[in-house]
């Protein structure tokens, strides 16, 4: 799940591999949709075969998009520090007030693979 232009993002998908790797992806120019609305990330799940509503995972590198959203989606929330946006971003990096804390901080793609296989 992506906030960004179709063509764009696509290119991003297929040229590291990823579309190898997901069963779908939701890029918000496609769905006329932007993170962190809880909308989002419920068509992410549909195209994935699935319902938010009965629970999932969202590992994020953005607190306010990728992990306030999903919280707000009712879903579970991994932020994964290592890919957090730049300083350059603060606005877009920074939660909202009242915003929810994730579930679990990682450094790395393996440590949210594992905390989601554990179900912590």
């Amino acid at each position: 799940m992506t906030n960004g232009m179709t063509d764009n993002q696509l290119g991003k998908i297929r040229n590291t591999s990823l579309d190898k790797y997901v069963d779908a992806w939701c890029i918000s120019d496609d769905v006329g949709i932007r993170k962190p609305d809880p909308r989002m990330f419920w068509a992410a799940a549909e195209r994935c075969g699935a319902h938010a509503e009965f629970g999932g995972w969202i590992v994020g590198n953005s607190l306010a998009l990728d992990i306030d959203g999903g919280a707000h989606a009712g879903l579970r929330t991994v932020w994964l520090t290592e890919l957090a946006l730049p300083a350059s971003r603060p606005s877009v990096d920074r939660p909202p007030s009242g915003s929810l804390s994730p579930h679990a901080t990682v450094t790395s793609v393996t440590e949210a693979v594992e905390i989601m296989l554990k179900g912590e």
